[in-house]
């Protein structure tokens, strides 16, 4: 993306609008980034085995009822283990706590990205 680009300004080449990256030079450590990517996989793995399409048709109602509350926990229970890993995060690098960081893992470091 061009220097000259302004935020939210369709890019000449591609057609899109890109958001802003600022890199904080803050590089993550190799299993920060495998703890992470643990945790995101479980959750899309929980969120798509909610899916009405994954459930079998003709499917017993309290089998499926019983199914879904498993997962939903599962669900909750992942996405506090991703709310604890930022705030190790947090305290770890010194990242800042009044915007919202978010990690680039195929570079391995910190970002906030604007829109």
């Amino acid at each position: 993306m061009s220097d000259e680009m302004k935020l939210n300004e369709v890019c000449p080449k591609c057609g899109k609008v890109h958001n802003k990256i600022e890199h904080l030079g803050i590089l993550i450590e190799e299993n920060d980034v495998k703890d992470i990517r643990l945790i995101i996989n479980r959750i899309d793995i929980a969120k798509n085995a909610m899916k009405p399409d994954n459930i079998p048709d003709g499917s017993n109602k309290e089998k499926v009822h019983q199914l879904i509350l498993v997962l939903t926990e599962a669900l909750a229970e992942y996405q506090q283990d991703e709310y604890n890993w930022w705030q190790r995060m947090i305290g770890k690098y010194n990242l800042p706590k009044d915007v919202n960081v978010s990690l680039d893992s195929t570079f391995k470091e910190f970002v906030i990205i604007k829109t």
